[in-house]
C-alpha cells in the first residue's frame, strides 16, 4: 500500500469521525430545541449534560479536521522533497 492510499485512507476515517460527531451534536441540539418548544421548560442537569455533550462531539470533530490537514501538508511536504530529490539527482546523472 503505498503512502497516498495510507493518508486517505486515515483521511476518510478522520472525516467519518466528523461527519457522525456533527450529525450527533446536531441531532442533541434538535432534541433539546424540540423538547423546549413542546413543553417550555428543561431541567438545568438535561441541558448542562447536552451541552457538554455537544462540546465534546464538536470538539472531537475540529481535531479529526486538523489531523486531516496536518496529514495533507505532510504528504505535500514529502511530496515535494521527493520531486527535488528526483530532480537532483537527473542533474547528477547529466
Amino acid at each position: 500500500m503505498t503512502i497516498e492510499h495510507l493518508r486517505n485512507d486515515m483521511n476518510n476515517e478522520l472525516e467519518d469521525i466528523k461527519s457522525n460527531n456533527i450529525t450527533k451534536a446536531h441531532a442533541i441540539g434538535m432534541l433539546l430545541h424540540s423538547h423546549f418548544e413542546d413543553d417550555g421548560r428543561l431541567n438545568d442537569q438535561i441541558i448542562q449534560n447536552a451541552i457538554w455533550a455537544m462540546t465534546d462531539l464538536l470538539g472531537e470533530a475540529d481535531e479529526a479536521d486538523h489531523k486531516i490537514a496536518e496529514n495533507d501538508l505532510r504528504y505535500r511536504e514529502a511530496s515535494e522533497r521527493r520531486e527535488e530529490s528526483t530532480q537532483q539527482s537527473h542533474i547528477k546523472e547529466a
